[in-house]
């Protein structure tokens, strides 16, 4: 694939390097998960090429909310969708036949190689050719370094963005410790930080990491409401309707000849579970996700779509249970551990997965810890909970409000309904608050809660989701925890390049992250997709907050 295996390359090699940042993922899968109907094991992909290429068509797919920001630093989990299809990143992740569901390995996108001498330099060549889209204010022209300078500087809010008063970039994590980017020629970036940082490669595989044209900030003043990239497909913005239909277009200016196959990608925006399942039966969307489903309605699609793909994965999307520890009573530990002491995991994988899954424990990941290592981590207790209820000053039950988005999804409020159950049940009482997404996302990055339940896909590295949601100064780290010997654990695994030793750290620190009950973890579950049989070539993959459908097409011959 063209990565260059000097230094650090050679010691360890490619492929562990690269998967390094994972130290832990991997393909390792949760053994209780089990097979469903007549689709590949949980996280193996099944055999997709079943017929030859065939360029045209459409793909028609749906979401619950339009796209309401284009800017990869900002809101991507709810505009991610269309942010990977317009946008690519300097490299991305395998998918397809032979790639498990969480096999995490970087493959060439805008650079076509690669070289690491020491985890702490990393040099990028531009591939060949390379254009943006022939889309003002861009049209068109060539890809350079410079642009991959101005959008590290973007991403990171350095260089001339670090004073420009915007806000925060939800990647900036991803670029802490960064040193200098500079462009030596048109096709080379070199990228230093000032100490080893391990996860970059897998950080700069991700389609948020985007590289962006700096014609259209300089004309705008941001990304928010213009989207112009260099991927697959681009928005066509007079076919497309508020409210109704959005549509991409196929981008002739794409670097891969030939490629994307399908013409035109269709989103439909349908404000409910029901409409889209009833649409996916009657075939007017081609692909169904695990976002949009339930345990009941998985099986009942399947019956009454038996020529669909119906493909189960190992879900590590796992929720988080974010609280405020700035402010009491969420900053006295006694009510944090009743909280988590009140959660029956067990309950959270029967209601919501059949009972295939396994308990999630907060920072971690599906095989840092063994399941008998979790069981012991994790305890089932609301008599204690209780009795900690009432150490902490509340005799009589302690009362809290907990805030969340219904338009992620029926399964979402299903979950807030159960936390609140269960919390009941160690002298929590909990009021749920529903806000519209917009103003969720604002309570969340102000802090303004004291329960804040979000869906937290652990995309690429754990330390996107490690250092993200627990690091004082991370903008992900919505309730606000501050522990200098948890930042010190944080920061030595990213410099730590023996895979070994950054596994140890990481379960030290998911140890201190769980024994200081900083947020809450449940479960993950089996995850279903369902698509059309004519969708060919499709292959999910962990990495990836949309559909890759890069090298998929359309066959109804």
């Amino acid at each position: 694939m063209g990565m260059g295996r000097a230094g650090i390359g050679r010691r360890i090699g490619r492929r562990q390097f690269i998967a390094a940042g994972a130290a832990v993922a991997g393909t390792a899968a949760a053994a209780a998960c089990g097979n469903n109907r007549g689709a590949s094991p949980p996280g193996k992909q099944p055999s997709v090429k079943s017929s030859q290429p065939k360029t045209g068509g459409e793909f028609t797919w749906a979401q619950q909310i339009d796209p309401f920001d284009y800017d990869p630093t900002g809101k991507v989990l709810q505009n991610g969708p269309w942010i990977e299809l317009a946008y690519n990143a300097l490299l991305s992740i395998k998918h397809g036949e032979g790639v498990g569901y969480t096999d995490l390995v970087s493959e060439p996108a805008l650079a076509e190689k690669w070289e690491t001498p020491d985890a702490q330099t990393f040099t990028f060549h531009l591939r060949p050719g390379a254009k943006w889209q022939n889309l003002p204010p861009v049209n068109g022209r060539g890809v350079t370094a410079e642009d991959v300078r101005s959008s590290m500087e973007y991403q990171s809010r350095s260089g001339r963005f670090k004073d420009s008063k915007l806000p925060t970039s939800i990647n900036v994590s991803m670029y802490e410790g960064l040193d200098s980017v500079q462009a030596p020629d048109a096709s080379t970036a070199v990228i230093r930080f000032k100490q080893p940082f391990v996860p970059f490669l897998q950080h700069m595989s991700l389609e948020r990491n985007a590289i962006l044209a700096h014609e259209v900030y300089d004309k705008e003043g941001s990304f928010t409401n213009t989207m112009v990239g260099t991927g697959p497909w681009q928005l066509d913005p007079g076919a497309s309707q508020q409210g109704s239909r959005w549509v991409m277009g196929r981008n002739p200016n794409y670097y891969l000849p030939g490629r994307p196959y399908i013409d035109r990608i269709n989103f439909l925006v349908l404000k409910d579970n029901a409409t889209m399942t009833s649409a996916f039966q009657t075939k007017q969307i081609d692909l169904l996700n695990q976002q949009y489903l339930t345990p009941a309605t998985a099986p009942q699609l399947a019956r009454a779509n038996p020529t669909a793909v119906d493909w189960s994965f190992n879900d590590t999307r796992g929720g988080l249970l974010f609280e405020n520890v700035k402010k009491p009573p969420l900053d006295d530990v006694r009510i944090r551990k009743a909280i988590a002491i009140s959660i029956d995991r067990d309950a959270f994988l029967q209601t919501f997965y059949g009972g295939k899954g396994e308990w999630a424990v907060a920072g971690g990941q599906p095989g840092l810890f063994t399941h008998d290592e979790i069981h012991s981590m994790l305890k089932y207790d609301p008599a204690q909970a209780k009795q900690l209820v009432s150490d902490a000053g509340f005799p009589n039950g302690v009362n809290l409000e907990l805030h969340f988005s219904p338009s992620r999804g029926d399964m979402g409020a299903q979950i807030v309904q159960l936390i609140q159950a269960q919390l009941k049940t160690g002298n929590i009482n909990v009021t749920l608050k529903p806000e519209d997404e917009a103003t969720f996302a604002d309570t969340q990055r102000k802090g303004q809660f004291q329960l804040d339940y979000e869906v937290k896909p652990q995309v690429g590295d754990i330390d996107a989701y490690i250092f993200y949601n627990w690091y004082s100064k991370s903008n992900g780290n919505f309730g606000g925890v501050a522990d200098a010997k948890l930042d010190t654990m944080l920061e030595a695994q990213r410099s730590t390049v023996d895979l070994a030793k950054r596994k140890d750290t990481l379960r030290q620190a998911v140890k201190y992250i769980t024994d200081n009950a900083y947020y809450t973890a449940f479960c993950y579950g089996e995850g279903h997709y369902f698509w059309q049989s004519y969708l060919k070539n499709f292959a999910p993959n962990i990495a990836h907050n949309t559909m890759p459908v890069y090298d998929s097409w359309i066959d109804k011959s």
